[in-house]
């Protein structure tokens, strides 16, 4: 136990698990389920706290570095062409040197160029794959579920007078149309609601 509060009792140490951790937190957070990431990340960041209680820290490093983290998440969710990545770089880069920098002890200091400027740009480079992957995804139109049947043409099995059922995308669904259809008619999805779909009688083939 000893060893292992001498090796928490670095100011490297601690910031390299602060970052660990809140890189595991992040990646379970943009993509729930992978559970090992989060897992990996929340012991980082018991030990990280653990060596915080080792050593002086400053409360304004901690929370820059709680702010990194939280505008890595809000670039996810809002346009800011990349303004809040690279203000929680700069919040990442400037909690991490702050964090141990207290006028009262002089011999704790973070390794800003060879530990603390590394390890944010290998974060940074992580996270911005990450949020490059989600926000495309986010971006892409609908391709399962109920969505993708709307402008797709079916058969009329039932009678639609004004509801039947009608064969699309290789199922039988409800639907409901404005004008009576018969057995055997084209129709075109225009809209779904809940597991009824909206139906009106297909454009003639050219």
């Amino acid at each position: 136990m000893n060893s292992l509060l001498d090796v928490l009792a670095s100011p490297d140490i601690a910031v390299l698990l602060m970052l660990a951790g809140m890189l595991g937190i992040y990646v379970e957070f943009t993509n729930p389920g992978l559970i090992v990431p989060g897992a990996v990340g929340a012991v980082c960041l018991v030990l990280g706290f653990v060596a915080l209680q080792i050593l002086p820290f400053s409360w304004l490093g901690l929370f820059l570095l709680a702010g990194g983290l939280a505008l890595f998440v809000a670039e996810i969710f809002f346009t800011s062409y990349g303004l809040l990545f690279a203000t929680g770089v700069a919040c990442f880069l400037m909690g991490g040197s702050m964090l141990f920098d207290m006028p009262e002890v002089n011999d704790l200091n973070v390794s800003f160029w060879s530990v603390l400027m590394p390890s944010v740009a290998g974060m940074s480079a992580f996270v911005g794959i990450v949020i490059l992957a989600v926000t495309r995804s986010m971006a892409m139109p609908e391709i399962t579920g109920t969505g993708e049947l709307v402008g797709l043409t079916g058969e009329v099995r039932t009678g639609l007078d004004p509801n039947g059922m009608i064969f699309v995308r290789g199922e039988i669904w409800k639907a409901r149309s404005d004008e009576a259809l018969g057995e055997g008619d084209r129709v075109e999805v225009v809209g779904v609601d809940g597991l009824e779909l909206q139906v009106r009688k297909a454009p003639a083939r050219s």
